[in-house]
């Protein structure tokens, strides 16, 4: 199959400003965390800009007969029926990486919308979410379309569809023996000396976040700066450790986000900077292998999104830092 064709057929609906109030209102999002906004027509196209037929048309022409086809995330929802309209005879699933929200929030899209999602991802044989709730989430929100909604077999029958569509459920986890191993390499070590360096015995909180409005970064930053408000007592004594990788910066909100991330930083510095003491190390320069010397770092994690699906540096903040003979209390919204 020509897979770089299908993956860039799929890049380039991802990029046409699918993360927008699609994404906010799926995932339950409030409204004022919105990206990008877009208009989502029945069809599938996006307000202008191009619409997602050319996934579509990749995976019906590259697909083997009866081939397995997985969808991935939100911003594919309609991709599934579109799908199976061209191929009836494949085997597609699709999973959502997200929260789904639950009817009363889903219903601030306007109903034809919201209609075209919940029978675009339909169209598949398997559904997939990261939790029960927001899978029973879904259920409820077909039920409330008309769609015929079995939940002792898990299952949501579309209305203009007589096959079912199975609904599962698949938390997933991280590769820890991975991430240990990966912690212990020798560039890790050389990031681990530098950050040891600018922060001395001092305590450490840590946060390593994509530049995404709903990762609530810059709310993040003035809670730090609130606590050295309130607890003079912990100024020179801690330091935080704050990693907000590039995402989208081909959007102009996020590269605002970006900004406001620095400005946050620079009000911080500028309030509690000491000649001896630097009370917050920002990186916006991705950077793995300097994230994971952080892990090893880290008194505290700190993850405090808006809204979140699968966030693995919850997971993996823990799990390095007891591996490598430390302790790590987790800081959650």
């Amino acid at each position: 199959a020509a897979v770089p064709e299908v993956y860039a057929a799929a890049l380039e609906l991802y990029e046409s400003g699918g993360r927008g109030a699609l994404i906010s209102v799926v995932a339950g999002a409030p409204l004022q965390a919105l990206g990008r906004p877009f208009l989502l027509r029945e069809d599938g196209s996006t307000d202008g800009e191009p619409p997602p037929s050319p996934l579509r048309e990749a995976l019906a022409e590259e697909a083997a007969p009866q081939a397995r086809v997985l969808v991935q995330d939100y911003h594919l929802a309609l991709v599934p029926k579109m799908l199976r309209d061209l191929r009836p005879d494949l085997h597609i699933g699709h999973f959502s990486h997200t929260p789904w929200a639950p009817p009363d929030y889903f219903r601030i899209l306007p109903d034809q919308i919201a209609a075209a999602v919940l029978e675009g991802m339909l169209g598949a044989d398997q559904l997939g979410f990261l939790t029960e709730r927001w899978a029973l989430a879904f259920m409820d929100c077909c039920a409330r379309f008309g769609a015929r909604v079995d939940r002792e077999r898990m299952t949501v029958t579309a209305s203009r569809r007589d096959i079912p569509t199975r609904i599962g459920v698949y938390s997933l986890g991280v590769d820890a023996e991975f991430i240990v191993e990966r912690a212990s390499r020798a560039d890790v070590a050389g990031r681990l000396a530098v950050l040891r360096e600018q922060i001395g015995d001092r305590q450490v909180i840590v946060r390593v976040d994509r530049t995404e409005l709903s990762k609530n970064i810059v709310r993040g930053l003035e809670a730090y700066a609130d606590l050295l408000r309130r607890h003079p007592e912990w100024r020179g004594r801690v330091v935080h450790i704050a990693f907000a990788y590039p995402s989208r910066h081909d959007l102009p909100e996020y590269r605002e986000y970006t900004a406001a991330v620095l400005r946050t930083a620079k009000r911080i510095e500028d309030e509690f900077g000491t000649p001896d003491w630097e009370p917050l190390i920002l990186h916006v320069e991705d950077d793995f292998a300097r994230s994971l010397a952080a892990y090893r770092l880290a008194d505290v994690a700190v993850v405090n999104p808006i809204r979140d699906g699968m966030n693995l540096v919850a997971k993996e903040m823990p799990i390095v830092a007891a591996a490598t003979g430390g302790a790590c209390g987790l800081v959650l919204s």
